[in-house]
């Protein structure tokens, strides 16, 4: 027992230990970051990002991190007032710390000021840089409602994500339209900013008809967020999205991304379109058995093919409009839509059954109170 006791002892001291170490290495990079030269704070991002990454350190050194106001402050210093390079390696900082880390992605893009730092950056930066903006801005709002609307509201924020999609290739074209991807995703109100935002309709519009297949990809993901929100319905159909997503949705190619592509061009036609409409729309039956797939990955919280994600219900809510049509749910049920629906059934009643006591003993402590 003695034995033990020290044993844990020890682990707790080596862990405080660590954990100091930790602090005070991120207070001495926050110090470098403002008070140090430009090359000096190039430097010390470079640092942070490397401590920062989630494959190097626990989560707890990415709380550590997240959680130093002076660490904080650091950052924007530089994004402000940096260097190209500098400001380089701030986004990509963000990108590490906030990278699935709700806390993180709070602190950071709550501090004052760092919205506004980071379009400076969106702005007036090098491609390079404008791309590791986008790729911050999207860290940021992933699966974060808030951080979404924050960002989507951020005066200037659209026109500068639109400038980098207008005027970028590649993977900064890519990144800038996951900006608006991601907060469309986890907010109604934000795609009601975005849409009304001078410029994007015709940017995703473009990134239709582009060359490569990534921008293809990325639009579709786009507009088919997009698509879920009831009020924004009609000012896609009057901007042209449904004509634009028709090249898309009969595409010739093959492979995951490809797959996806057509998937999501068909969900988001099938969520412009009315239900008088959706009962003569007969669907391609490969990309029925996608789909699917994509709504059993959905139920059980996995990435289709390390694709995508999804939730259950933007798959759902355009597959019962599609079995308006009596052949797509033929084709529903020869992909195995049955079992699919049944496993999200019985997961949903093992859900209900888990929470029943909580519930019950809540309804007899109002019961008592009464």
């Amino acid at each position: 027992f003695a034995f033990f006791s020290w044993g844990v002892f020890r682990a707790m001291s080596e862990s405080e230990s660590n954990r100091n170490g930790v602090v005070q290495q991120v207070e001495a990079i926050a110090a470098l970051m403002i008070t140090g030269s430009d090359d000096q704070g190039a430097e010390a991002a470079r640092q942070l990002r490397a401590l920062s990454l989630p494959h190097r350190q626990g989560e707890d050194v990415r709380s550590i991190i997240g959680a130093s106001e002076q660490l904080r402050a650091g950052l924007l210093h530089l994004l402000l007032n940096g260097s190209d390079t500098s400001q380089y390696w701030c986004c990509h900082c963000i990108v590490s710390i906030s990278h699935k880390h709700f806390a993180n992605q709070r602190a950071i893009a709550r501090h004052p000021g760092m919205m506004h730092a980071i379009l400076k950056v969106l702005v007036y930066g090098s491609p390079l840089s404008k791309g590791a903006a986008c790729s911050a801005l999207v860290e940021s709002t992933f699966r974060n409602e808030e951080n979404a609307l924050l960002v989507a509201k951020t005066p200037g924020m659209m026109q500068g994500v639109v400038a980098v999609m207008q005027t970028s290739a590649g993977d900064i074209k890519d990144d800038a339209a996951g900006v608006l991807r991601n907060c469309s995703n986890y907010s109604s109100e934000a795609t009601e900013v975005i849409v009304r935002s001078p410029g994007v309709l015709d940017a995703l519009i473009e990134m239709c008809k582009g060359e490569h297949k990534s921008d293809r990809f990325t639009a579709m993901g786009t507009i088919q967020n997009l698509t879920r929100c009831a009020s924004v319905v009609p000012v896609l159909r009057e901007a042209g999205i449904l004509e634009a997503l028709l090249p898309a949705l009969n595409a010739v190619g093959s492979g995951e991304q490809h797959d996806v592509m057509r998937a999501e061009a068909l969900m988001a036609v099938t969520n412009l379109s009315t239900e008088r409409t959706c009962c003569d729309l007969q669907a391609d039956p490969s990309v029925l058995a996608v789909l699917t797939q994509m709504v059993l990955c959905a139920i059980r919280g996995q990435a289709w093919r390390d694709v995508a994600w999804y939730d259950a219900e933007e798959c759902i809510a355009p597959m019962c409009r599609l079995t308006l049509n009596h052949d797509n749910r033929a084709q529903f049920r020869h992909a195995g839509m049955i079992q699919v629906l049944g496993e999200l059934l019985g997961r949903w009643l093992a859900e209900q059954q888990r929470g029943l006591p909580q519930r019950l003993s809540e309804g007899v402590m109002v019961h008592a109170d009464r």
